[in-house]
């Protein structure tokens, strides 16, 4: 997108995001949408290029049945946590696992805790790749809190040797209590998930009382990018295309069909939600305003990838680094990222 963009390639959507909406001509499209799906679609400023459609919910995912057996409710301190994955030892269950070969699903928890402990300038100041971003003490305690996990043993063994697939099958299968993930697993961990499962997903657990954001607060952005071509033949149209999209109508379709969210704020009214997408539905209205969108990972992509995620977290995930080394490391990539000329820079 950010190449297409840079060529000037893409028609500017405001005319979009201005016009009345289908199901209520008073309000403008803009005003019918979720939180950061106009930010999202934009670079460096204000017009904005890109209408991402669907709407994904990252957090820790869980089976409700299962933490249900353990007498626990989800822990919103990481004292609680502590606690839940400890009960949940006992009884020969882990309290996490996580995509291993491709650690950057940790960020999926960890980044909005970090907002939740710290503020979102926190994660602001990280995505602007500013100097000594990462060695701020939200990110320190946060890196911390997950270290804690690995040396208590409450990660399932071996997760750093599986595919996303693999530790979504051990968490199906009741190996595990909690993974961070995005709302694409119900219908992804579909085939090894059992009918009683009851899915559920929370906000991440945060620290404590002192956090600068309340509990709920979590990460939710858009996917599935749309666009018009600049010399598109019939430019209106395309617009018009997708005015139509983000009517309830075309809206409830879509989630019925994929059980994802769209952009458009609504659209569940009457339909059967899955147990995910109602979780899901329930972890956005506790959040409120309080919805976080970090957006290294569709800014910089082999920064967030294969730094920050394989080479950083990773590495502290596995018990060969510590917190320490990893936010070190982890700055090291951010600074060389944002001096390289190569690499087109993003700002909030």
């Amino acid at each position: 997108m950010g190449v297409l963009v840079g060529q000037k390639q893409l028609a500017d959507l405001t005319p979009l995001l201005d016009a009345p909406s289908i199901d209520d001509p008073k309000k403008k499209v803009r005003d019918t949408l979720r939180p950061g799906i106009v930010e999202m679609g934009q670079f460096d400023g204000d017009p904005v290029w890109i209408l991402y459609y669907a709407y994904t919910v990252y957090g820790v995912w869980y089976s409700q049945k299962l933490l249900d057996s353990l007498d626990a409710k989800y822990p919103e301190t990481w004292d609680e946590m502590l606690a839940v994955c400890e009960k949940a030892k006992k009884k020969g269950i882990a309290g996490w696992t996580y995509a291993g070969k491709y650690p950057y699903y940790v960020p999926f928890s960890l980044y909005p805790m970090i907002g939740k402990v710290g503020g979102r300038e926190v994660l602001d100041a990280i995505d602007n790749l500013e100097p000594k971003a990462w060695e701020h003490p939200a990110v320190k305690t946060c890196f911390e809190a997950y270290y804690e996990l690995v040396k208590k043993g409450y990660i399932l063994k071996g997760t750093p040797g599986l595919d996303h697939i693999q530790s979504q099958t051990a968490w199906t299968e009741g190996k595990a209590l909690f993974i961070p993930n995005g709302s694409w697993v119900e219908n992804e961990a579909a085939k090894t998930m059992p009918a009683d499962f009851n899915l559920a997903v929370s906000a991440p657990t945060g620290i404590d009382s002192s956090d600068k954001m309340p509990f709920g607060t979590i990460w939710a952005s858009g996917g599935e990018p749309f666009i018009v071509p600049a010399k598109a033949k019939n430019l209106e149209g395309g617009l018009e295309q997708l005015r139509i999209m983000l009517s309830e109508e075309s809206s409830k379709n879509f989630t019925k069909t994929v059980k994802s969210l769209t952009a458009f704020n609504g659209g569940t009214d009457g339909i059967e939600l899955t147990p995910g997408l109602k979780s899901g539905v329930a972890a956005l209205e506790k959040a409120g305003q309080n919805v976080v969108n970090p957006r290294l990972q569709d800014w910089y992509v082999a920064l967030q990838k294969e730094k920050i995620g394989v080479a950083g977290l990773g590495e502290m995930m596995a018990g060969r680094a510590t917190p320490a080394e990893t936010i070190k490391k982890i700055q090291k990539f951010a600074d060389e990222a944002a001096k390289d000329s190569s690499i087109k820079h993003y700002k909030h």
